[in-house]
């Protein structure tokens, strides 16, 4: 019973463990497109899934933020470092340079995909957000 027992924790402390991390592709998709977005908040690929061979819209040699930040002041954008994704809540948390941490719900529909600014902290300097750029070809 002792040996059922601490198996059972274990497994439930791997779950806890691995339900907020890091990854190497968070892979979202709908029955029509599929997107990847790496560890570092930046999407690497958007296919339609609908036709084979699947179409690639995305360009693999110039990945593209999932949102960036601006600060007026000193005329810059920001771009994610790194991309946590909690997946019991959907929420990828996107950290950057200056501090920022964007918190950013993801919901995969039958035939879209919802991204919603859930909140952004240490905001400071940040005037405006921009889902993007996103580079196709």
């Amino acid at each position: 019973m002792t040996r059922t027992k601490n198996i059972i924790i274990l497994f439930l402390c791997t779950i806890c463990i691995t339900s907020t991390t890091s990854y190497g592709q968070l892979n979202l998709s709908t029955g029509y497109f599929k997107i990847l977005i790496d560890k570092k908040g930046f999407i690497t690929s958007m296919k339609n899934i609908t036709v084979k061979p699947f179409r690639e819209f995305g360009i693999s040699d110039k990945p593209s933020p999932l949102l960036c930040l601006y600060n007026t002041t000193n005329k810059k954008y920001y771009e994610p470092r790194k991309a946590v994704f909690s997946g019991n809540k959907k929420i990828l948390s996107l950290y950057y340079s200056n501090g920022s941490v964007a918190r950013v719900k993801i919901e995969e529909k039958s035939k879209y995909f919802k991204m919603t600014l859930q909140s952004l902290s240490n905001r400071s300097g940040i005037d405006g957000i921009q889902w993007g750029p996103y580079h196709t070809n």
